[in-house]
């Protein structure tokens, strides 16, 4: 049986789909109103570009962004970012009423140049399906911290149904979200900017009640810091070598392909599955 907060849950997203409520503020522009086309490219001028106003990250790894400056220095913009033309959906506040071009799509790429001094940035323009779009882009690109990502999922209120069946996460998985919202904001804002903690250990705190969790997070803390730190050998590693190895036996034994490749096969899905429950505990 399901426990009471899944069915609370479950509820919430009947509610949410039936009122048919869009959480998503940015609304695109008319298309009479467009003075760019769409999925076409252009150079836009770094200064017109506003952020997105519901980006999920909310903690940006300076190292990785000096690694790709150093990219883009280099061998210049490989990808453009992702714009749209549109205002925030607040109809009360004339000046966020305007039309302004707002970043989907490619913060740090668009950072990165900012802080280069370019004076503009090549991008193309969408005007649908910008949540999933936003959405899809960050999850694809990794790196965005549980906790915002738990964040994200609360504020905007998706459903069970939409994680599920649009971006294809485990019910597992948005149920570990939305205990993680059970977390008090300040440990919330404290492991946000640290990636040395897994998302199973702070699982355990979400489920402590609220006058419990600051002592417990504080113990953590302190027994983690007091252990010698161990590498931790990441599984990614071995799926990666096991995929090159299997890869090079293929490549050597052409006559295989006359034969039964079901084993083949078979080792081919528990990389995948490795992966996928790598991805999924981090």
């Amino acid at each position: 049986m399901a426990s009471f907060q899944d069915q609370i849950s479950e509820l919430s997203d009947q509610v949410f789909e039936k009122l048919n409520i869009n959480t998503f503020p940015l609304v695109p522009v008319d298309e009479s109103k467009r003075e760019y086309e769409e999925n076409k490219e252009y150079e836009i001028p770094v200064d017109l570009i506003f952020d997105n106003p519901c980006e999920i990250r909310k903690h940006m790894d300076t190292e990785k962004l000096e690694t790709l400056k150093n990219s883009i220095k280099a061998t210049g913009q490989n990808s453009s970012i992702i714009l749209t033309e549109a205002t925030v959906g607040d109809k009360t506040n004339s000046e966020q009423s305007e039309k302004r071009i707002y970043l989907i799509s490619g913060q740090r790429r668009l950072r990165a140049c900012r802080e280069l001094g370019f004076k503009t940035i090549r991008a193309r323009f969408i005007y649908s399906n910008l949540r999933n779009v936003c959405l899809e882009d960050n999850i694809a690109r990794a790196d965005i911290h549980y906790i915002d990502m738990a964040e994200y999922i609360n504020k905007y209120h998706l459903t069970t149904k939409y994680l599920t069946e649009t971006l294809h996460i485990s019910k597992q998985t948005v149920s570990d979200y939305r205990t993680l919202m059970n977390l008090d904001e300040k440990i919330r804002n404290n492991i946000r900017q640290r990636h040395d903690i897994p998302k199973r250990d702070m699982l355990i705190i979400a489920r402590k009640k609220e006058d419990k969790q600051m002592e417990a997070f504080n113990n953590y803390i302190k027994k983690k810091e007091s252990k010698p730190m161990r590498q931790k050998k990441d599984p990614k590693s071995k799926a990666y070598y096991d995929i090159n190895k299997l890869y090079m036996y293929l490549l050597n034994n052409s006559d295989l392909a006359q034969e039964d490749l079901t084993d083949v096969y078979e080792v081919a899905q528990k990389i995948v599955n490795l992966i996928e429950k790598y991805n999924e505990n981090e």
